[in-house]
């Protein structure tokens, strides 16, 4: 399918609310090269073409697991060695640290794991009538270069995106503002 971290690529990610879109808007200007090419549009209702994020889903979700996952795991570590009376300072690093990386690799493959049991396996969004599902679009130009448009990416997803659009099929949306529009 379509490589979403391709910086020639735009993010056409589907909001349920304004307000989500909003927020969205808002925490993209602050990390994107030009701010002013971002735009939330209403989305009209009707059948959409998912784009195939896994790659990126599934990173996030690894991130966060290993970051929620190392410092628990290092915190049972440390309780560990010191339940265990005679261990000295060497010792209580070592399982302190031991237990930080089974903590990194366990979190890391559950978020891996999660990302796999939630995944719908649609390929279409149906928008249904008298929604109020917002398109955020944000085109190619917005981002300098990947890191960029991955970190868009993510945010989006952190400010609660539904989805993600195949930006191929619909390229009329991702050229950048149209006269008249304003950001939701």
């Amino acid at each position: 399918m379509n490589r979403l971290n391709a910086p020639s690529d735009a993010i056409l990610a589907v909001f349920d609310t304004p307000d989500k879109a909003r927020q969205a808007v808002r925490r993209l200007s602050q990390i994107v090269a030009e701010p002013r090419l971002i735009e939330a549009l209403p989305l009209a209702p009707g059948r959409y073409k998912l784009a195939d994020i896994d790659r990126a889903q599934e990173v996030y979700a690894a991130v966060r697991g290993a970051t929620l996952g190392a410092p628990l795991g290092g915190l049972a570590g440390l309780a560990l060695g010191a339940a265990l009376i005679g261990l000295g300072p060497f010792a209580l690093v070592g399982a302190t640290a031991a237990g930080a990386l089974a903590g990194l690799a366990a979190g890391g493959l559950r978020g891996i794991a999660r990302t796999y049991w939630t995944d719908t396996g649609q390929e279409f969004l149906d928008v249904p009538p008298h929604s109020e599902y917002v398109l955020v679009v944000v085109p190619a130009g917005a981002t300098a270069d990947r890191r960029h448009h991955a970190r868009a990416m993510r945010t989006l997803l952190r400010a609660g995106a539904l989805a993600f659009l195949e930006p191929t099929a619909y390229p009329a949306a991702t050229v950048g503002p149209r006269s008249g529009s304003q950001p939701t």
